[in-house]
Formats: C-alpha cells, sequence, structure tokens
C-alpha cells in the first residue's frame, strides 16, 4: 500500500508539475496572443492612417489635375479666341484692300470709258463734218440727167 502510495503520490507530484507546466504555457500563450493582438490592432491603425494618406494624395492631385486640366482649356480657349481675332482683322483689313483696290479699278474704268466716249465723240463730230462736207461737195457737182 506504501507503494501504491508513493506511486499515487509520484503520478500527482507529475500531473501537477505537466499541470504547472501548462498553466506556464497557457500564459505565454495567452501573453503571446495578447502581444500579436496589439500589433495587429498597431498595423490597423497604421494600415487606415496609409490608407487616409493616400486618399489625401490622391484627392489632392486629382484636384491639380483639374485645376491643371482647367487651366489649360482656360488657356486653350483664349488662344482660340485670340486666333479667331486677329483671323477677323487680318480678314477685315484685306477686305478693305480689296475694296480699295476695286475703287481704284473702277475710276481707273471710267476713266478709261470717259476717255473712250470723248474720243467716240470727236470721231463722230469729225465724221459728220466730213459727211457735211461730203454733202456739200456732191451738192456743188453738176446733176446728171436721166432718159427714159
Amino acid at each position: 500500500m506504501n507503494q501504491s502510495l508513493d506511486k499515487l503520490e509520484a503520478s500527482v507530484y507529475r500531473l501537477t508539475q505537466k499541470f504547472e507546466t501548462l498553466l506556464g504555457e497557457n500564459a505565454r500563450l495567452n501573453s503571446v496572443i495578447t502581444q500579436l493582438k496589439h500589433e495587429q490592432e498597431q498595423k490597423t491603425r497604421e494600415h487606415q492612417a496609409e490608407t487616409e494618406r493616400l486618399k489625401r494624395e490622391h484627392q489632392e492631385a486629382a484636384e491639380k489635375l483639374k485645376q491643371s486640366h482647367n487651366e489649360e482649356t482656360l488657356r486653350l480657349t483664349q488662344a482660340q479666341e485670340r486666333q479667331k481675332l486677329e483671323h477677323e482683322a487680318a480678314v477685315n483689313e484685306l477686305s478693305e484692300a480689296l475694296l480699295v483696290q476695286v475703287g481704284r479699278l473702277k475710276e481707273d474704268l471710267q476713266t478709261k470709258i470717259d476717255a473712250l466716249t470723248e474720243e467716240k465723240n470727236r470721231y463722230r463730230s469729225a465724221l459728220e463734218e466730213s459727211a457735211d462736207h461730203l454733202r456739200s461737195l456732191l451738192s456743188r457737182l453738176p446733176k446728171e440727167e436721166h432718159s427714159h
């Protein structure tokens, strides 16, 4: 019985040792779990902070891009308007030059028409004088008589 008691006592001692070892291991694992939870929470906060930072950077970049696009659109619109005004000014200048040339051509043609009209009138007068002179000469010629 003594031997059974010693065996029982040894078994209880081993079980107690095992239990204490398991309690220690459990405490260590709980500590590791707590540490891992803290690390996970820290990583989650860091990830959220990084996500927020990236969102802000993305938003800032999008706003800069939009502003740059608006500025470029405005610059192009202004350039188009300037080109349009320059084109209109050039067309107006050419129109005025064309009107001046047309006016000169009209004056030149009218001058030529007037000169030709005057020359025609001189020739007409000369022809009328020649015709009058020929009639006068013809009237002085003897008249022939016709026999029937």
